[in-house]
């Protein structure tokens, strides 16, 4: 067994590493190791797994392992309210300016940071640090679903028309700056016209705990606007809508072992090279096919725009469906 061993001992130890990284998060929380995906279905490994966490965690294995995350994310679309909580995996903010003295009390924001980025006020004479994080959840925390976070801006100076709300995700916690981090995008909200820079204030909100995060801005004038952006918190995951509409939850197919095939291949030539048959039944009440990873495409391609063409498949159920999505490299 010493040959199975060479891939095996590699998984332990990053699971390992995994778990001590995030132990104050998991102290005391975490019982159960569930196995998913098809090298679970290893009965050596299996028992390498118990055999290595015996007496501290309770292994779990699916009965379909290769289906088991799709599954997940069908019950997921039927119900999303069995999800109470999420871990954060990284750090989420926006960019604000801080007082000069309140930047100088935050030991992330260096002195050179703030030479380079102080500016004063033209509205109350104050002076201020500019790119500053101004975080709303840190990395690690627990939310949950629905949890708001808000946090009150004021305009920075007389001439500005438009609030300008710059988000942003880090790896760190409290990272005290935007230098770094991840760039996710703007909230670019016009002043209405009878905006007191002296008096009114506006509100950023950060709504967490669903499988995207949704900023918005509320700005109270002569009319009450609400602008926002949503962020997913993993990137690299493509979706395609309303490709499953012919499925339904009394549908026969259901009591059929129906499968589908889906292939998958990008633009330029570059097949995935992948032929998927999954079962309808996991996908009923999805209505979306999720790609989590796609390994195939040529990293060296200078056009920046490529395209995934998805089909599906099934002769018996009459489907012959394709649509092409663009990915973002």
């Amino acid at each position: 067994m010493k040959l199975f061993d060479l891939r095996i001992d590699p998984i332990l130890k990053q699971m390992d590493e995994v778990l001590h990284k995030n132990e104050r998060m998991l102290s005391e929380k975490l019982k159960y190791l569930c196995l998913v995906g098809g090298f679970n279905q290893s009965r050596y490994l299996q028992h390498k797994l118990e055999e290595h966490y015996q007496g501290k965690y309770t292994v779990l294995k699916s009965q379909r392992p290769i289906l088991a995350v799709i599954e997940g994310a069908t019950q997921l679309g039927r119900a999303s309210s069995f999800i109470t909580s999420r871990f954060v995996k990284r750090t989420y903010g926006a960019c604000c300016g801080l007082p000069i003295m309140e930047a100088r009390l935050n030991k992330k924001i260096t002195e050179e940071h703030i030479h380079k980025h102080r500016f004063i006020s033209d509205i109350n004479n104050k002076e201020y640090v500019d790119r500053c994080f101004n975080v709303f959840v840190n990395k690690g925390d627990e939310v949950k679903v629905n949890k708001m976070v808000e946090e009150i801006y004021s305009k920075r100076n007389k001439n500005k028309k438009n609030a300008v709300i710059l988000i942003y995700s880090s790896e760190e916690r409290d990272p005290g700056v935007t230098t770094g981090c991840d760039f996710l995008g703007r909230l670019d909200i016009p002043y209405p016209s009878d905006f007191d820079a002296q008096k009114d204030i506006f509100y950023v909100r950060f709504y967490f705990g669903q499988s995207i995060i949704r900023v918005t801005v509320n700005m109270k004038g002569r009319e009450y606007t609400e602008h926002e952006v949503q962020i997913k918190y993993d990137h690299g995951v493509q979706y395609v809508d309303n490709i499953f509409q012919f499925f339904n939850e009394s549908s026969s197919h259901r009591k059929k072992q129906q499968y589908l095939q889906i292939t998958l291949q990008a633009s330029n030539s570059f097949l995935i090279n992948t032929t998927a048959y999954f079962d309808t039944y996991t996908l009923l009440y999805n209505k979306k096919l999720y790609i989590k990873e796609i390994y195939a495409l040529n990293n060296n391609n200078e056009n920046n725009n490529v395209y995934l063409t998805i089909t599906l498949k099934n002769p018996k159920l009459h489907i012959n469906y394709s649509q092409k999505i663009k990915i973002c490299k």
